[in-house]
Parts: C-alpha cells; sequence; structure tokens
C-alpha cells in the first residue's frame, strides 16, 4: 500500500496525472497551516484544462470568490459551464445563479431554471428548492403551484430550511395544495428548528 504523502502527489503530479494535480491542489487549499490557493489554483487549471471535473469546479470559485485568482465571473462562468456540462451538480446550481443573477453572464431566467432543474433531478437540494420557488413564482417558467409544492415537499424532507419555510406559506396561502394552517405553522417549527429566521419571526406573528 502505498502513502499518499504531499511529495508522492507532487510527483504524480508532475507527470500529468491529472487526479494527483487536483489532490495536490485541494492539499494547498485546505492546509492546516498556511494555505496557498494561488498554487492550488494553478494545479486546478493543469488539471480542469484536461477534463478533471472537480478541478474545473474549484478552479471556477477562485474567479468566483477571488481565492488565488482575480475576481472575474467571466471566467468563473467559463469553468462552472464545464464542470456542469459533465454533471457536477454544484457546478450546475452555481452556473443557475449566474444566469439568474446576470453575473458573467448576460441574464437568462429560462437558462437559470434549465440549470436548477438539471442540478435538482440530481438530487441537489438547494436546487430542488430553488425550482419549487421558480415554479411559485413563473421565474424562467410558467406559474404551477402544484409543482411548486411537489419541488418544495422534495427538499422540505430533507431538512431544507428555506424549502420549509416556502412549502408552509403554501400551506398558509392554499397555494397548489388545501389552505391548512395547521400543516402551515408545523412546517414553520420545522424551518426555525433549522435555523430560519424568517420562520421564527412569522411564527410570532401567528402567535403560534
Amino acid at each position: 500500500m502505498v502513502v499518499e504523502t504531499t511529495k508522492y502527489l507532487l510527483r504524480l503530479a508532475r507527470t500529468g496525472d491529472v487526479d494527483a494535480q487536483f489532490r495536490i491542489g485541494y492539499r494547498l487549499a485546505h492546509a492546516r497551516g498556511r494555505k496557498d490557493w494561488k498554487a492550488a489554483a494553478n494545479w486546478w487549471e493543469r488539471a480542469a484544462s484536461r477534463g478533471h471535473v472537480r478541478a474545473a469546479f474549484y478552479l471556477a470559485t477562485c474567479y468566483d470568490f477571488q481565492r488565488g485568482r482575480p475576481h472575474d465571473m467571466a471566467e468563473a462562468v467559463k469553468f462552472y459551464r464545464k464542470a456542469a456540462r459533465k454533471g457536477h451538480a454544484e457546478a450546475q446550481y452555481n452556473l443557475a445563479k449566474c444566469y439568474e443573477n446576470g453575473l458573467g453572464v448576460k441574464r437568462n431566467l429560462r437558462y437559470a431554471f434549465k440549470w436548477l432543474c438539471t442540478a435538482g433531478l440530481q438530487e441537489y437540494v438547494p436546487a430542488i428548492s430553488d425550482v419549487g420557488y421558480c415554479c411559485h413564482e413563473g421565474a424562467g417558467t410558467k406559474v404551477d403551484y402544484k409543482a411548486a409544492v411537489m419541488w418544495y415537499r422534495t427538499a422540505a424532507d430533507a431538512d431544507w430550511h428555506p424549502a420549509q419555510f416556502n412549502l408552509a406559506l403554501c400551506y398558509l396561502e392554499g397555494d397548489g395544495v388545501r389552505k391548512n394552517k395547521a400543516q402551515g405553522i408545523a412546517w414553520l417549527k420545522k424551518a426555525e428548528a433549522n435555523g430560519s429566521r424568517r420562520a421564527r419571526t412569522l411564527l410570532a406573528k401567528l402567535g403560534a
């Protein structure tokens, strides 16, 4: 059994092993001592140029959050898209948010919805919740309250408090489901337990 020391991984990375290039980048970025984001980004760029999906995603975040690379949303979108097209759910979600907010790309709610759905179908919970919101508000798609409830419930069952809060509102307002105050309050309490300040505020207003 080979012990994968940093020295060993560096040797592999320098010979062109893309997985080693990704992992050495990860070690540099998450070192317990001094982190070296610039060197990490350099290794991720080398791996991403040869098709390593996670390296492309992590390199995108470097441009997105200015870690070892200058803040450049156009470059972030470029690498999010590379990873997204190869099935990376979080990259799909981040690309959707870029389209939603016009970050590094022209704002396009239909593309945002498309990528949210793609990530949601891979069971990425934040995306599932956001698909519900899009269906509820008609953002990038037609308004469909019943579909919104379905997506919200899936994310709510996974303990995602934004979905729990929105599902509660659907019960309180009767959007896509029969109006049911008790169910609405029950979901608000679950959302509050998971850290939702909005749920706490609304529960106080309802006297629940």
